[in-house]
């Protein structure tokens, strides 16, 4: 094993416009090519899919250590920059959640 996966989605809020997913998507992306740890040949970073409760953001890459403590720190180093890439943007993680409607009966006209 010359190299260690990490992969992962990435939820975030329904709320979130368009636009600033795209830059989020960009951002990590750029964030990967960028990092020194992080082996070049195959990263992937997507929009992949609308979930439950968030909206999905696959990211897939591989870090050039196969030492567990360093693939460990790497992994770290990077989830904190993608924090703070949701922060620039003012993107929030998304949570599990449900929305309900509650209907208004009407009322009877008692004369």
């Amino acid at each position: 094993m010359g190299k260690r996966r990490i992969t992962f989605n990435l939820g975030v809020t329904y709320s979130t416009p368009k636009e600033k997913l795209k830059r989020c998507v960009q951002k990590i992306e750029q964030l990967l090519y960028g990092h020194e740890q992080v082996d070049k040949e195959l990263i992937i970073v997507r929009f992949n899919e609308f979930n439950d409760s968030s909206l999905d953001i696959f990211i897939y890459f591989f870090t050039k250590s196969i030492v567990w403590v360093e693939w460990f720190e790497t992994k770290e180093d990077i989830n904190f920059k993608i924090m703070n890439i949701l922060k620039e943007e003012g993107v929030s993680v998304a949570f599990p959640s449900r929305s309900i409607y509650v209907e208004k009966a009407e009322e009877e006209n008692i004369e």
